[in-house]
């Protein structure tokens, strides 16, 4: 068991990172089952990317928006002169794993769970050591 910081600010980053890293390892526990539920796991790597997206700004001193959009938080932490974190066009495949295959229609395929993986472990790689 962890010591929660006594800084109300350390605290709020460490949950955040906390319960970004729990979405991290359902993402890939669920990637490695033998029936893999696709969408899920590309909705808990949005998940993960979103939440230490939100950890970094946190520590940075801004509150969070609540929002999905991968886009949105990477421009905010630009202003810190980090980043960008990932691609335009790889934070809207990212982001649209939050919202779009949660609700019937088009679904994510293998290869695509492979990208959105790519895309996470590639931001994570970036941020993680900044929290």
């Amino acid at each position: 068991m962890s010591q929660v910081p006594s800084n109300p600010v350390a605290a709020l980053v460490l949950e955040w990172v906390q319960i970004a890293e729990a979405d991290l390892d359902m993402a890939r526990r669920e990637s490695g089952a033998q029936r893999p539920h696709l969408d899920q796991v590309g909705f808990l790597y949005q998940q993960a990317t979103e939440k230490l997206m939100k950890a970094v700004l946190t520590k940075k001193g801004v509150t969070p928006p609540k929002t999905h959009d991968l886009e949105v938080l990477d421009q905010l932490l630009g202003q810190f002169a980090i980043g960008p974190t990932a691609s335009v066009q790889d934070l809207l495949k990212l982001s649209a794993a939050a919202v779009r295959f949660r609700y019937p229609g088009p679904r994510l395929t293998p290869a695509n769970v492979a990208d959105l993986q790519r895309i996470a472990h590639s931001i994570w790689t970036i941020l993680r050591p900044l929290v």
